[in-house]
């Protein structure tokens, strides 16, 4: 059953199914399970009497008793309690034997003694029946009980002497000696290391002989307590370790007075990084105890400076002008180291060696600033060191002054060099150029000369040309403002030459004209002419101011209310059609501008009917197009086609001529035509289809020889004429020509 002492639930009904990232190991503790039952007895006193004429009626006296068995579910031993009375009757009293009303003598009758039953802690047991009194019949003596390291005796139906030994409570009444393991404790020690005093104690306790059930969890505890203390468990996590370092060996039992068992406990480290110091007093990570000092910023980390002085160092201004002043550069290279401090006791044990914190070297310092001159004023520590050479600036590329890199230990101290600055000679040139003809005009260029943040201003405004007066205009595509006049006046560290790009400058002069429009009409008739059209302009022409060339012609523009041409319809002649609808000039500029119409003859159409007669008209002109003509319509000839030649069929029926100049003609061909001719014989009621035949060709054409040919005598076969369906031969009747439509014929016939 589960040990509520330790276990106070069933650890395994906590787990959640599933490992986790970490995974304790789990201590189910038990212990063994009893089933508790009672035992009855009684005991009886019984006094018979015998030899008397009449004996008395016997004396029985009894005493009940009872007791609890303890089962022990997993090994079955069994552990008796005492017996206790249950009744109201605890001794028996005492008998008086009766007087014989007769005088008789009475009969003592005798009992056997009982037993006394030892059961040592092993379960084995001895039974010894009682040793007499000699010196009285109704006695026994006592006995003795042996005693047994580890444990105490219990005994049942006996009382404890004088001398030790136990005399039966009644001679007749049974004895038993049963043994209970005495309370046992074990004691599990942690020692420091170092001062080897005790840092923790925890005990178990169980009785002699019973299995040891080790205190893990306690001890677990312990640690973690002596881990927050700054002690090193890491090792001493589980029962296995905990036990190992114990020297304890996993189901060993008490013995007869308990043992002590011994582990010692490393001091744990930790490290103390330079980019976290710490002061005296300050708690330890995950100890209770305290820097004792050694772990400060001073002693973790230290710097070796090199220091640059800038005399009359120059600042250029954004106005242009230059301050001066002493500027300090200060190179650090920083070293550090870590401290290993004892996590119990707060104190350092070891320091690692210096090491460079970021850098190992002094950096390259760039002196060089452009339009001045660096010279050195060495006052360094280290007097035989470089303190400038001159080298390539590794941002601009330029090759100036720079300060050498220099690499510092540890050990070395603090060091300044000196430098000062002279401005540098400088000057340029103002070029004008002449854009518009691509050439210099070296009469006006001129130098500026001075030193650096020195003015020019002076000379400037004596020397710039008045190129506005020249006609000259600034050239914007290349300069947007005048260069001249963005210059500061005083020279910088690098002074660029100028360049003045120029252009002629330009005047305008006004221009007019008339524009005139008129169209000529031809090939009707006559030659006439419209009624002409005119739109006035002006435009501006561009002269160079420098050379009076003109350089630009502008464009016309309408100065009148009439701003376009508009547009001339083509008039309709009849019996002629026009090479254009209509006539417009789009762009008009200050011109005679003259268009030509001309007139040709619409064509005709020519119609031939069948007979041979035939008509010729001329089209009809559309009256809202002077180019075109009106459709024509073709008269219909029944058992006759029409063939248009010229023109085109339109979704009305009527014809428009492919060319308004060309002729049209209109012939007709005649169409196919048949007369289907069969005979039926009356008395069958069937077609006589052997003797049956077509006659086929065209409108008008001959079908006599045909008939001729292909009729039946059907009177020689037999037949006669059915003058019911027929009054006569009905192929009598024929013309012998097709007509336009033409009906099929049918012979009636009978036997």
């Amino acid at each position: 059953m589960l040990d509520t002492d330790q276990n106070a639930t069933d650890p395994l009904d906590g787990l959640s199914g599933t490992f986790g990232a970490t995974n304790s190991d789990v201590t189910v503790y038990l212990k063994h399970g009893t089933t508790a039952r009672t035992q009855n007895g009684t005991s009886t006193f019984t006094v018979n009497y015998t030899g008397a004429v009449t004996n008395p009626t016997s004396k029985v006296q009894t005493i009940d008793y009872t007791r609890t068995m303890t089962n022990d579910n997993v090994t079955g031993a069994v552990n008796y309690g005492a017996w206790t009375v249950t009744g109201d009757t605890n001794i028996f009293t005492a008998v008086t034997t009766p007087t014989s009303p007769t005088n008789e003598s009475v009969a003592v009758s005798y009992s056997p003694v009982r037993t006394v039953t030892i059961t040592n802690p092993d379960g084995s047991a001895t039974t010894t029946a009682y040793s007499n009194d000699q010196s009285d019949a109704t006695k026994v003596t006592s006995f003795s009980v042996p005693s047994i390291a580890g444990y105490t005796e219990t005994v049942t139906g006996a009382t404890e002497q004088t001398d030790g030994t136990y005399l039966p409570d009644g001679a007749t009444q049974n004895s038993t000696i049963t043994y209970v393991a005495n309370a046992q404790t074990n004691t599990y020690q942690l020692l420091d290391p170092d001062t080897k005093a005790v840092i923790g104690t925890v005990i178990s306790t169980g009785v002699t002989d019973g299995t040891v059930d080790f205190p893990t969890a306690e001890l677990q505890s312990l640690l973690a307590q002596l881990e927050s203390e700054g002690y090193d468990t890491s090792n001493l996590q589980t029962k296995a370790e905990i036990e190992a370092a114990l020297g304890f060996t996993d189901g060993s039992t008490y013995g007869t007075g308990g043992a002590t068992y011994t582990a010692t406990v490393p001091h744990r480290t930790v490290t103390v990084d330079p980019s976290d110091p710490k002061s005296a007093g300050d708690a330890i990570d995950g100890s209770t105890a305290t820097y004792q000092g050694g772990v400060s910023q001073t002693d973790l980390n230290k710097t070796v400076t090199r220091t640059l002085q800038l005399d009359k160092y120059p600042t250029y201004n954004s106005d242009g002008t230059v301050s001066y002043s002493t500027k300090t550069v200060a190179q650090a290279v920083s070293f550090d180291r870590t401290a290993t401090v004892d996590a119990v006791t707060g104190e350092v044990l070891s320091y690692s060696d210096w090491a460079n914190a970021d850098s190992t070297t002094f950096p390259v310092y760039v002196l060089g600033v452009d339009g001045y001159i660096v010279s050195a004023m060495n006052r360094a520590t280290l007097s035989t060191q470089t303190t400038f050479v001159i080298g390539e600036d590794g941002t601009t590329r330029k090759t100036v002054e720079i300060v050498p890199a220099e690499t510092p230990t540890a050990n070395e101290k603090d060091y300044t060099w000196e430098y000062v600055y002279s401005p540098k000679v400088q000057s340029f040139t103002v070029t004008y150029v002449d854009d518009t003809t691509d050439t210099t005009l070296t009469d006006h260029g001129f130098t500026l000369t001075g030193v650096t943040a020195g003015s020019y201003a002076d000379q400037l405004a004596s020397d710039k040309w008045d190129y506005a007066a020249a006609g000259y205009v600034l050239d914007t595509d290349k300069n947007t403002t005048d260069p001249l006049v963005a210059l500061s006046g005083t020279f910088g560290a690098t002074n660029n030459n100028v360049v003045v790009y120029l252009k002629h400058g330009t005047k305008q002069v006004a221009e007019t004209g008339t524009a005139t429009y008129t169209v000529t009409y031809t090939g009707a008739g006559s030659d006439t002419s419209s009624q002409p059209q005119t739109i006035d302009y002006t435009l501006t022409n561009t002269v160079d101011a420098v050379t009076g060339d003109v350089t630009a012609y502008g464009d016309w523009s309408v100065t009148g209310d009439t701003t376009s041409f508009t547009s001339v319809t083509t008039p309709v002649k009849t019996g002629y059609v026009a090479d254009k609808a209509s006539l417009t000039v789009e762009d008009a500029t200050p011109t005679t501008e003259t268009d030509t119409v001309t007139y040709l003859p619409v064509g005709t159409v020519t119609i031939t009917k069948p007979d041979g007669t035939s008509t010729t008209t001329p089209y009809s002109n559309d009256q809202s197009d002077a180019t075109k003509v009106t459709s024509l319509s073709v008269p219909s000839v029944a058992g006759y086609t029409a063939k248009v030649t010229g023109a085109t069929k339109q979704a009305d029926g009527t014809y428009l001529p492919d060319d308004a100049t060309a002729n049209t003609t209109v012939t007709y061909v005649a169409d196919p035509q048949s007369i289907a001719v069969t005979y039926v014989d009356e008395t069958t009621g069937q077609p006589i289809t052997a003797k049956s035949f077509i006659l086929t060709g065209v409108t008008d054409g001959s079908y006599a020889n045909q008939l001729a040919s292909d009729k039946w005598d059907f009177a020689a076969d037999g037949y006669a004429l059915d003058t019911a369906k027929n009054g006569s031969d009905p192929l009598t009747t024929l013309s012998g020509t097709f007509g336009a439509t033409n009906g099929n014929v049918t012979v009636y016939l009978v036997h």
